[in-house]
């Protein structure tokens, strides 16, 4: 399990009203031992951060750089090795049987979001099932190698975008990838959406890939609901990533790629957005509704 798919996951219950970054460093400071002006031995490092987390040294982490790690970017080796002293499973157990957004939901999935990584985790248990994997995760971070210098994969969005905007907009794909998830799981079909189908007139050379696409169309109500929520929240609206889609298009196009090499290609744009993986319905799903939205494949939008 990521860092990333770890914040994502425990943020809708216990990071209410809190920022990314503030986020970020809230999970940290609760595995970690709590701070204690008056034991022996405090460095003039920890008196002057007041906590054991390095993420607290402000000249260092940036609050920008910090709202990275929630998005996916990688947390260095030797941030973790400091930590690896200070680990404290009983603070995070504590952290996670007080949430500040409980719902009648919240046991389950975060039962079910572990299973894979903790067999016997329940719903007695997953407090420490949790803090188990967030130590696991600190030790084997400490130990990866350092990373070689590089230029790393970016999403391409247009310029001027603000982070906040697109914090709330990604929240809010994830959100449906989710929803869309869980209505695979129970076989649970909504009900069709009321447009015009268009795929007929963008996939004209893989009749399998037009089918299946137009299959997916059944979920566009979720997906679109979601992205007019994150418009009405602060967000960017779906005409904005609608061009994001066609620019992404464009570059692909000019690789002469195949209709499904475009269409696998616009998967791995998406799925980290969504928390999903490239070859995952879920992700498949949400391309499709911007195949069908969308101004691509030398056909006009919808």
């Amino acid at each position: 399990m990521t860092f990333q798919q770890f914040a994502k996951t425990l943020r809708p219950y216990y990071g209410e009203n809190r920022s990314q970054d503030e986020f970020v460093v809230l999970l940290f400071d609760n595995i970690l031992d709590i701070y204690n002006e008056n034991a022996k031995g405090n460095s003039p490092a920890h008196i002057k951060f007041r906590s054991y987390n390095p993420l607290k040294n402000y000249d260092k982490f940036q609050s920008d750089t910090i709202s990275r790690y929630y998005k996916g970017n990688r947390i260095s080796p030797d941030t973790y090795s400091q930590m690896l002293k200070y680990l404290n499973t009983d603070n995070f157990v504590s952290f996670m049987e007080k949430p500040s957004n409980p719902t009648p939901e919240m046991d389950g999935d975060l039962v079910e979001s572990i299973k894979e990584f903790s067999p016997d985790v329940s719903d007695e248990n997953y407090p420490e099932k949790y803090a188990e994997l967030f130590v696991n995760m600190i030790q084997k971070g400490a130990k990866e190698p350092k990373k070689q210098s590089g230029r790393k994969k970016k999403i391409h969005y247009p310029k001027d975008t603000s982070a906040s905007s697109m914090e709330i907009l990604e929240d809010k794909i994830t959100a449906a990838g989710n929803l869309i998830s869980k209505r695979i799981k129970a076989e649970n079909l909504p009900e069709p959406p009321n447009i015009t189908y268009c795929i007929k007139e963008k996939i004209k050379n893989d009749n399998h890939l037009m089918r299946c696409i137009e299959n997916d169309l059944i979920y566009f109500d979720i997906v679109n609901k979601a992205f007019v929520s994150a418009a009405e929240n602060g967000g960017k609206p779906p005409a904005f990533i609608c061009q994001c889609i066609h620019n992404q298009y464009l570059r692909l196009k000019e690789k002469y790629f195949t209709e499904k090499e475009i269409v696998d290609n616009m998967q791995n744009y998406f799925a980290p957005i969504a928390l999903i993986q490239p070859n995952s319905p879920e992700a498949r799903i949400i391309v499709s509704y911007f195949i069908q939205l969308c101004e691509v494949f030398d056909a006009p939008a919808r």
